[in-house]
């Protein structure tokens, strides 16, 4: 069986050294998570899953019978915004928002991951999180994957062997403002030498959710093309689990837009800047942690 539980139950603040961010100690947020889900932190289950526990038929995730305990799955999205898309959204005409929701404003998420059984059958589940805010020049209704979950803990039986992001799936940040995507043309004059640059708008891209890409390599191992997760921050598999084992996926990173300086004010970027084009979406990293 298994219980979904309402995307306002946040867990611990862990954030990052890597790229720029910030750390506090990782067993303060697993103790956290634990008293959260454990002891009444949480708000009530979310009533739009209550037929999945009901006893008069809900559905079953059950692979083996009368299962003691159960496991848990948690994703604590740490990631920020970046303070000039923030100042961007709240700009004249932008989003309304109270200060407190400014203050927890964090993007919005989506990945899948796989749960095996113990007797090998397998289930995916979609984990969504963070503030579905969306540039008020767009009508977010015409965005219906903006709002179409806001799950981010289950709790499953006792028989889960192995937790992993399903294979071949993508993890996800909404992008909640218009990318104006430029090309440049650099005016020469008789004997080559730039006169002048000019940019004219290539394609408008609308919000949407973007996927974050792993950092290319060399054949060594080193980074060759830095994109949005280093390769040693994607979320691990976990095996070995016990009945009361709580698996915590914490995302940490930042949410950015580039803007095209002295071109344009709204986000904007050129086309053939490969390093910007690389790294849109920001930097994040994935930490999974088992108690």
């Amino acid at each position: 069986m298994v219980i979904l539980q309402n995307e306002r139950c946040r867990l611990a603040t862990i954030l990052h050294t890597r790229r720029g961010f910030l750390s506090a100690p990782r067993i303060l947020g697993q103790a956290l998570v634990v008293a959260c889900l454990f002891f009444g932190g949480c708000d009530a289950f979310n009533p739009a899953f209550v037929s999945l526990v009901s006893t008069d038929g809900g559905t079953s995730f059950s692979s083996l019978e009368n299962v003691p305990g159960h496991v848990v799955i948690a994703f604590i999205n740490n990631a920020q915004m970046d303070e000039r898309l923030i100042e961007y959204l709240r700009g004249p005409g932008g989003v309304s928002l109270t200060d407190a929701e400014w203050q927890s404003i964090r993007p919005r998420i989506r990945f899948r991951v796989q749960v095996t059984f113990a007797n090998g059958t397998t289930m995916p589940i979609e984990f969504v999180d963070g503030s579905p805010v969306i540039d008020a020049r767009f009508n977010a209704e015409i965005f219906p994957d903006l709002n179409r979950n806001t799950l981010n803990n289950v709790t499953l039986t006792c028989d889960v062997a192995r937790v992993e992001i399903l294979p071949g799936s993508q993890i996800e940040v909404f992008m909640p403002v218009e990318l104006l995507q430029y090309e440049r043309r650099d005016v020469t004059d008789a004997r080559g030498i730039v006169i002048q640059t000019d940019y004219t708008i290539d394609e408008r891209i609308q919000p949407t959710f973007r996927q974050l890409e792993i950092d290319t390599l060399d054949a060594d191992g080193n980074v060759i093309v830095n994109r949005n997760i280093d390769v040693r921050d994607v979320p691990a598999p976990v095996t070995q689990l016990f009945c009361g084992s709580v698996i915590a996926i914490i995302m940490e990173g930042e949410l950015d837009a580039p803007f095209l300086t002295g071109v344009d004010d709204n986000p904007s970027y050129d086309r053939d800047d490969a390093a910007t084009v690389n790294t849109i979406g920001g930097f994040h990293s994935f930490t999974t942690t088992v108690r």
